[in-house]
């Protein structure tokens, strides 16, 4: 599972002009922390889940079969449609 980034906000700059590049460049990185995260919890939550439903709806037409060959003792597992 990722990890979320965790960028702790600063909301007050008292020794830093409001027009400095750094703050603009500081409240860019905190916003693309953000939408990163929300691309996190997309990957690790809504794909997971597409993905099982995806699979499952391939798989629920076929069958697993079983045949056993005493000759070799040797167990061979088939996917049949």
């Amino acid at each position: 599972m990722i990890e979320n980034i965790n960028m702790n906000k600063l909301t007050e700059f008292p020794l830093i002009d409001a027009t400095f590049d750094a703050v603009t460049e500081y409240q860019i990185l905190c916003k693309l922390s953000e939408k990163t995260n929300e691309i996190i919890k997309y990957l690790n939550d809504d794909v997971k889940i597409e993905l099982k439903k995806y699979i499952d709806d391939i798989l629920k037409d076929y069958t697993l079969d079983g045949i056993y060959d005493s000759t070799t003792e040797t167990l061979m597992l088939v996917f049949k449609n």
